[in-house]
């Protein structure tokens, strides 16, 4: 215990221990929490005049355009700040909190870069699985339809009640496809998903908008609301 001590207390910061135990972790960290912090104040700046926002793919989608939570905050950066120069902390910070990230961001780089598939795509294998779409989407109706459909409608006109009819197909399908939802959190997310397709092509010049397309995503987003309340028994 006495040597463990005497190690401690005699550890010099320019040997290649200090340089490697202490000072790289310094280093890593004051980098990236450099660079986060440059990132987070611009989000911000953004957020402050345009409201909550979420980064999907390739736009901005507003979730609360009057709702402004900031990212940092001074006790952030006061946090960054001491986790950066405390020895072990700075060790734990740069191998769980920032080489995570930065690995994450480099294999998706070399992802983008290195695009071609292990098992790649084939005209051959497009007609299989369009063959394979159009049988499981006719057995979905045919499995829907079988409940009796009179038994739904009343005073509808038949244009509602075609599309009640595509919409339980959907859950149908979806059903079969995929598992049950578990939780609030999960319906959010299904039904987000599905509505963000539908602003795939609302964003789209007036002209550009494909109706069929657009159809089909409010089809899908009603059946996953419906699943939701199905699967969460609400």
């Amino acid at each position: 215990m006495q040597s463990i001590i005497d190690w401690v207390a005699n550890f010099q910061l320019n040997s290649f221990l200090g340089i490697s135990l202490y000072w790289f972790p310094v280093f890593v960290c004051a980098v990236g929490y450099t660079l986060r912090t440059i990132q987070n104040y611009l989000k911000d700046k953004y957020k402050r005049e345009w409201g909550n926002i979420r980064k999907d793919r390739d736009h901005w989608s507003h979730l609360a355009s009057t709702v402004y939570q900031p990212t940092d905050t001074i006790g952030t950066l006061i946090g960054r700040a001491l986790v950066t120069i405390i020895p072990v902390a700075n060790i734990w910070a740069a191998a769980f909190d920032i080489s995570p990230k930065f690995f994450s961001k480099f294999f998706q780089f070399l992802g983008d870069l290195f695009d071609q598939p292990l098992v790649p795509d084939s005209n051959k294998h497009k007609s299989i699985r369009e063959v394979n779409k159009n049988k499981l989407e006719l057995e979905s109706s045919e499995k829907f339809t079988d409940i009796g459909t009179d038994e739904l409608v009343v005073d509808m006109d038949d244009h509602i009640a075609n599309l009640l009819i595509e919409v339980g197909a959907e859950i149908v399908r979806a059903n079969q496809l995929h598992p049950q939802i578990n939780s609030m959190h999960e319906a959010y997310s299904v039904i987000y998903e599905e509505l963000d397709e539908f602003w795939d092509e609302v964003r789209k010049k007036s002209e550009n908008r494909n109706k069929a397309d657009a159809k089909k995503e409010l089809i899908q987003t009603a059946a996953m609301c419906i699943r939701a309340i199905d699967n969460l028994d609400l």
